[in-house]
C-alpha cells in the first residue's frame, strides 16, 4: 500500500506532504497484521485550509462520519474543488489521477490518500475506478 497525505504548500496550493508505505504491526495472535494508515488527533478534525477551487458541501455535522463507495467512469474529470471534511480514500479497482496544485498523482488498487480538505480533482483515463471513501465532517472555514 502507498499512502499519500495532502496539505498546502507555502504558496497556498494543494500538494502531497507525505508519501509513504504504512508499517505492518503483528496483532496479538493468529498471524493477524494491522496496518494503521492514518488517524485523527482531535474530534472533529480541524477546519480545512483556504481553497481556490469551488466548495462542495458536505451535508454533515462536524465530527460525524460517512462511508461511501465512488465509481468514476472511464475518461472522467472533476473540477478542482475542496470540502469541509477529512477524507480517507482507498482505491479498490482501476486507476485514477488525484489532481493537486503540485500536479497529478496516479493511484491504483491498494493505494490510499488522506485529503485534508485541500483543493483537488479526479481524472480517469481508459479504465474506470472504484474507491472506498470515509468522510469525517470538519467545521467550516470561517
Amino acid at each position: 500500500m502507498r499512502l499519500l497525505i495532502t496539505g498546502v504548500s507555502d504558496d497556498g496550493s494543494s500538494c502531497v506532504v507525505e508519501n509513504r508505505t504504512p508499517s505492518e504491526v503483528p496483532f496479538e495472535e493468529g498471524g493477524i497484521i494491522v496496518v494503521q494508515a492514518a488517524r485523527t488527533t482531535s474530534s472533529p478534525p480541524p477546519p480545512r485550509p483556504p481553497g481556490q477551487g469551488h466548495l462542495v458541501k458536505v451535508e454533515a455535522t462536524p465530527g460525524t462520519a460517512g462511508w461511501n463507495f465512488i465509481k468514476f467512469p472511464p475518461r472522467t474529470t472533476t473540477g478542482l474543488h475542496h470540502t469541509d471534511s477529512l477524507d480517507f480514500n482507498v482505491i479498490l479497482e482501476g486507476s485514477v489521477d488525484l489532481i493537486l496544485g503540485d500536479g497529478p498523482h496516479r493511484l491504483g488498487p491498494g493505494d490510499a490518500v488522506v485529503l485534508n480538505g485541500v483543493d483537488h480533482g479526479w481524472q480517469t483515463e481508459e479504465s474506470a475506478c472504484r474507491m472506498s471513501v470515509v468522510v469525517i465532517a470538519t467545521p467550516p472555514l470561517d
